[in-house]
């Protein structure tokens, strides 16, 4: 009877333990994006379903640059080796007015940026953080963390939008674990997109309702954020408690 209860308590201790959640890659979708131009005026539409423009509308005499917010707090960890930024594609269009090419270059934004972006604050000193100033040129007023070119785009004046891939360099990788070990919680990346002739010229995607970009990194201790808070029992424990208590009356009783 005792090694029954005992295994039986075992069996009750296996149910109630909760591994730690562990991964070396882990996925993050953005949880923000959008559009903001050289007036410092963001998109308005609500989050996870406005568009990433980026580019330059000769009409409007406007140019933008787009951006993709991530929240670090749904991860910890202390390094990332690898990083891979994706921008959604299929849902829009690359816009020419020319069979011409499209540079599309990526940079970080400074945290005090991403938090203003986070609670949708727009303003001249966004736009400058976030837009890749005459990247092309290689001679801007952007002195933070620029990635470079992230995409050439040459295909026919209008094409679906592609899904752009990034692999981020060491500066990248750098900044994203400076931010995840900080006690900034948010984290975003600034595009822009400047031709090799004038005109009207960008790129546009709708997110649809969902994330406009995902974020892949690897690191040795990266894993998911758990959300700590009282453990609920399983729905089975009080049936097993009192069948073990019903056990031992009975042996006592016999005894």
């Amino acid at each position: 009877m005792k090694a029954f209860i005992r295994a039986t308590l075992a069996a009750l201790s296996l149910a109630v333990s909760i591994a730690p959640a562990t991964a070396a890659t882990v996925t993050l979708t953005s949880v923000d994006n959008g559009w903001i131009d050289h007036t410092g005026s963001l998109d308005t539409v609500v989050a996870t379903n406005s568009s990433i423009l980026a580019g330059v509308s000769i009409a409007q005499n406007r140019r933008f640059a787009n951006w993709v917010l991530f929240d670090l707090d749904q991860i910890t960890g202390t390094s990332v080796t690898a990083a891979t930024l994706i921008y959604r594609g299929g849902n829009g269009e690359v816009i020419k007015n020319g069979n011409f090419t499209l540079n599309f270059y990526l940079a970080a934004v400074r945290p005090d940026t991403a938090t203003k972006l986070a609670t949708r604050t727009g303003g001249i000193d966004v736009y400058n953080d976030v837009n890749f100033e005459n990247a092309a040129a290689g001679a801007g007023t952007y002195t933070d963390r620029p990635f470079g070119l992230a995409a050439e785009i040459t295909d026919p004046v209008q094409t679906p939008m592609p899904e752009i891939s990034i692999t981020l360099n060491s500066l990248g990788r750098f900044d994203i674990t400076q931010t995840m070990t900080g006690t900034d919680r948010y984290f975003a990346f600034g595009g822009s997109v400047f031709a090799t002739a004038s005109g009207t010229y960008g790129l546009w995607s709708s997110s649809g309702g969902l994330g406009a970009a995902t974020l892949i990194l690897e690191g040795p201790d990266l894993a998911y954020a758990v959300t700590t808070g009282a453990v609920p029992l399983p729905a089975s424990l009080p049936l097993l408690l009192a069948g073990v208590g019903g056990l031992a009356v009975l042996r006592r009783r016999r005894a």
